[in-house]
């Protein structure tokens, strides 16, 4: 047994490597084997009464699998030999207390729920946050823990404006669909200027339908810069959108503690201002929607205007 990091029941002393430890037969209390000689039985004799066997404190490396993994003392999932913080749930994998996953503490993923996350406890963020906690806590954790920023979010790289709009994150809503409308004008124009020319105006006239396709050089080319910068963004969004949601949830956090005179919001207020609220993403997309509509009628009346500077 490994009891380096424990201490001898007799003389308090923690044992260290090269020490001479023996262990009481009865109960398997460690002891220097000087210490032992020298008090002539068990010192740990209150535990011999009460006929219970000596406990260990939980060591300060993780417990190691055959192949050498570390296994994580709060999710138990395996993770490379050396890594200092899980990679499943966030958890730190070198601790010198012992870890409670009963009760409160396996609600928080077995993170202490008062600690402090930058204005907010743990347990009021993740109060706030109310849905898909075991999700956000860890990698919050992380990001305040060892100030990794980045980590994947694949709803926001499908279609950041829902998944700001769900978490109640509406100046992002609407910067990030006014963005996409941007980056899209090219390719609707396009497609429009194609269907005017095949079809007969329609919300292009065939004069500038004529005269956009006489210049479609320059609108492949803003095409292609539009498609990259789309991607680009998403990107963004895809890797920071978690971050950006817990500088959110602190902001908001603190805005309502600041606000009251007594104490910290309770739970259930914290939650209702937070969650997700899926009826938001609807009214995102009439948001789009109303960009996309002002975006393609501002086109028209800019290519208007590009086309009566140019041809007189």
């Amino acid at each position: 047994m490994d009891l380096i990091g424990e201490s001898c029941v007799v003389c308090k002393k923690v044992f260290e490597d090269g020490d001479d430890i023996v262990v009481c037969p009865d109960c398997g209390s460690p002891h220097h084997r000087a210490c032992y000689k020298e008090l002539g039985h068990c010192g740990n004799q209150e535990l011999h009464s009460q006929g219970g066997v000596w406990q260990r404190k939980l060591p300060k490396t993780p417990l190691r699998m055959p192949t050498d993994e570390t296994v994580c003392p709060v999710c138990r999932s395996s993770n490379k030999s050396g890594s200092d913080v899980c990679s499943h749930c966030g958890a730190r994998l070198l601790t010198d207390k012992p870890v409670n996953i009963d009760g409160t503490s396996a609600q928080y993923l077995g993170f202490d729920p008062e600690e402090d996350m930058g204005g907010a406890t743990l347990k009021e963020v993740s109060d706030f946050v109310a849905v898909n906690t075991i999700y956000y806590i860890p990698i919050f954790k992380r990001i305040k823990d060892l100030g990794v920023k980045a980590s994947l979010n694949i709803s926001c790289f499908l279609f950041p404006p829902l998944y700001f709009a769900n978490r109640r994150m509406w100046l992002w809503t609407i910067l990030s669909s006014l963005a996409m409308v941007l980056l899209a004008l090219p390719a609707t124009v396009s497609m429009l200027v194609g269907d005017a020319l095949e079809n007969g105006a329609n919300l292009f006239s065939i004069a500038l339908a004529e005269y956009v396709y006489a210049n479609r050089t320059i609108l492949n080319g803003l095409m292609t810069v539009s498609n990259a910068l789309d991607v680009i963004m998403r990107t963004v969004f895809c890797l920071f959108g978690n971050y950006m949601y817990f500088q959110f949830a602190l902001r908001q956090l603190r805005r309502m503690k600041k606000g009251r005179r007594v104490g910290a919001p309770p739970s259930e207020v914290i939650s209702a201002a937070g969650g997700v609220r899926p009826l938001n993403m609807l009214l995102s997309l009439l948001v789009l929607g109303a960009f996309s509509i002002a975006g393609v009628y501002g086109s028209i009346i800019f290519i208007e205007l590009l086309k009566l500077m140019f041809t007189t």
